[in-house]
């Protein structure tokens, strides 16, 4: 009995430990979930003791917690109730709606801000006067807002208008006239306006010989421009080089044939004259001296042979820009504007609608755009003055030989020749020199061309004696060679008026 007792009463003190253990839990418990009470409660039987609890659970497991979540010791972590989840993402999509909502209606404010500035500018038909003193600027356009003092005198702005166009109502239309004076800076609307009828369109037909005896006209076109009221146009010599028949094309659709009046392979300029029945609009000539780096101009034209009076525009890119053109060493002016096979003798013009130089060549190639060059006009209109007075320009040497030039095995086997070089088929001022020779070289110097012909020769003058070595029959030979004066074929022809 004693024992009993004792085993009792070891029982009870057992159960005050597990009871006092059981509150320990519900207060761990009751930290881990905000309002989460239960307690566990051991009784002794014949297998042990056997775990109660009281308080809120889910009969799923005894430690499951319902207010706010639940703690599921087999996951081993925490889970939120669904409710809370429920309202956090409504809140979320309530402020992902008003940042929206606020972000379109800030699009399009500015959208609508964008379009009013816009409209302003374009119906804003005044300019903005910038005071000399203060340096600010004010809106002359009237209204409430703006300042007496920047109003501006009614005159001045009938008569700015009036020099940029003129609108006149006809039957047929509305006619716009471009108004501005040559020799004052203008816009490239009211330069080209000014002086493109100035530019022509030229045509040309060759005869050209083929195989067998055969014959053909082949056709060519290039540009000019009017020079004089009597019908003189300025082109290029390689425009109008061999042609039989030259066309000059005004930009009202007239056509008129031309005759040659002179022509200079060196300079690349070719004078022509045409008799009119109406008044030509006559380029005013500038100064291609006072041009300057950047400077913007235009050039008029007539690219690819079809579309006369084509305005492109850009700046002068280099001044005195020494290059080579078919042989021959060229000092021009370089631009980035627009020039393309048909522009060739066209006009370069300043925003003073003064002409300030000649198209004569582009660089072309696959990957090469916006370079263009131009003959200067200083230069052009000594050579022009000459082709005027004497159909040629005086004092240009000339050796007397026609040269072929045979830079490849294909065309030495044609010639029945074994080496490459430049080989003469004629010499009219010396027999020394003689059909089939080899020029190797002149006043000591190696050529190959006739290129190189023609620069060992540019230092000389009329009347001068050079040493050329020829190479004939596998032996070479000395020649002493006089130079004339270049004088064309046609020189004798041309009437002087």
């Amino acid at each position: 009995m004693n024992d009993f007792e004792n085993n009792m009463n070891n029982s009870e003190n057992t159960q005050n430990d597990i009871n006092v253990s059981g509150k320990d839990e519900q207060s761990s418990a009751a930290q881990q979930g905000a309002n989460a009470t239960y307690q566990s409660t051991y009784t002794p039987g014949d297998s042990g003791y056997t775990r109660s609890t009281s308080g809120p659970q889910n009969s799923a497991h005894p430690y499951t917690y319902n207010p706010s979540g639940s703690y599921r010791p087999e996951y081993g972590s925490y889970q939120s109730a669904p409710q809370i989840r429920k309202k956090s993402s409504r809140a979320g999509i309530a402020a992902i709606a008003i940042c929206g909502f606020l972000v379109v209606a800030i699009a399009f404010s500015l959208i609508g801000f964008g379009i009013a500035s816009m409209s302003a500018i374009r119906n804003n038909d005044e300019p903005i006067n910038v005071d000399a003193e203060s340096g600010d600027a004010s809106d002359v356009e009237s209204g409430t807002n703006a300042p007496e003092s920047s109003e501006p005198d009614d005159s001045e702005s009938q008569k700015q208008e009036e020099n940029i166009a003129t609108i006149t109502k006809t039957p047929g239309g509305t006619v716009v006239t471009v108004e501005g004076k040559v020799g004052e800076l203008m816009s490239k609307h009211q330069a080209a306006s000014l002086v493109k009828d100035s530019v022509v369109e030229i045509t040309t037909e060759q005869v050209v010989k083929g195989n067998s005896f055969y014959q053909y006209v082949q056709s060519g076109a290039g540009s000019g421009v009017i020079i004089a009221a009597e019908g003189y146009v300025i082109t290029n010599n390689h425009v109008i080089s061999g042609a039989s028949k030259i066309v000059v094309r005004l930009t009202n659709g007239n056509e008129y044939e031309a005759k040659l009046i002179g022509t200079d392979a060196s300079s690349d300029i070719a004078v022509l004259k045409i008799t009119p029945d109406e008044e030509l609009t006559v380029a005013t000539l500038g100064s291609s001296s006072k041009l300057s780096i950047a400077e913007e101009v235009i050039v008029i034209g007539n690219p690819l042979g079809e579309l006369g009076g084509t305005v492109t525009n850009g700046i002068v890119s280099a001044l005195a820009r020494e290059i080579t053109i078919d042989g021959e060493n060229m000092t021009l002016i370089q631009t980035n504007a627009a020039v393309n096979p048909g522009n060739s003798g066209g006009g370069m013009f300043n925003l003073y609608g003064e002409l300030v130089g000649i198209v004569n060549a582009k660089s072309s190639g696959s990957d090469v755009e916006g370079l263009g060059f131009a003959i200067p006009i200083d230069t052009a209109y000594d050579i022009v003055l000459q082709l005027m007075d004497y159909g040629y320009v005086r004092g240009r040497v000339d050796h007397g030989l026609e040269l072929i030039d045979i830079n490849d095995f294909f065309t030495a086997a044609s010639y029945r020749v074994s080496s490459l070089g430049v080989y003469v088929y004629e010499s009219k001022y010396t027999d020394e020199i003689k059909n089939g020779d080899r020029i190797a070289s002149i006043n000591g110097k190696e050529v190959s061309t006739s290129a190189e012909v023609k620069e060992a020769l540019s230092g000389c003058a009329v009347g001068d004696t050079v040493d050329v070595t020829v190479a004939r029959g596998g032996k070479f030979v000395d020649v002493k060679l006089t130079l004339r004066e270049y004088v064309p074929e046609n020189a004798n022809e041309v009437s002087f008026e």
